[in-house]
């Protein structure tokens, strides 16, 4: 597995699209549709357009479910859009994806901006639906891979979070998943633990 930080469309339609039945891919091209309009016009910290942020998180499942790979597509939307443009991308999400879809969504959504909080909702998501673990430590590899700090205080704090704060929570959760699921698990943790102890290193003084 490569932990990429930049994809094109066609390499998202070739490592995601052409894995799927054709339900399979008009369901994940409606997600790309989705998340497309809900992150038009804006940017990453790193100046990237942010819908190649989803799009990256749901290349690195490419080998998981396709509930996976579409909550991965749409996992920012509500936290990234408010107001009315909110309750249009929440209708629209329930609409095409059901209730299943939405409710996924939803889980994987820091609806308060606070950590303790958000595990803790986040605890009960993931046991109705494992494949969210796989989401949410996909998203954490692309963010450690992807330069965006306003400065090496910041990304060392971040980091030591990430460690000190979602490895545990995650590994603590891993027993929900499936035994296939725990091979992409375990796959993108130790990518994601070479990635942080590498950058430490790097931006230490």
């Amino acid at each position: 597995m490569i932990v990429l930080t930049e994809i094109t469309s066609r390499e998202f339609m070739k490592s995601n699209l052409l894995r799927q039945s054709l339900e399979g891919k008009i369901m994940l091209f409606l997600a790309w549709l989705v998340a497309g309009l809900a992150h038009l016009g804006q940017r990453r910290r790193s100046g990237r357009r942010y819908i190649k942020h989803p799009m990256v998180v749901a290349a690195l499942l490419a080998r998981a479910c396709l509930e996976a790979q579409i909550a991965a597509l749409l996992h920012d939307v509500f936290e990234e859009t408010n107001g009315f443009v909110q309750k249009i991308f929440v209708r629209t999400i329930r609409y095409l994806f059901g209730e299943d879809g939405f409710e996924g969504v939803f889980g994987l959504t820091n609806w308060w901006r606070d950590d303790g909080k958000y595990y803790a909702a986040m605890s009960l998501a993931i046991v109705k639906r494992p494949y969210l673990l796989l989401v949410k430590v996909a998203d954490k590899l692309h963010v450690v891979a992807e330069p965006y700090h306003k400065s090496p205080e910041d990304e060392r704090a971040y980091l030591m979070k990430v460690m000190e704060g979602f490895y545990c929570f995650a590994l603590a959760h891993r027993h929900y998943l499936s035994w296939p699921d725990q091979l992409i698990f375990n796959e993108m943790m130790v990518l994601l633990v070479n990635r942080v102890k590498a950058r430490l290193v790097e931006i230490s003084p």
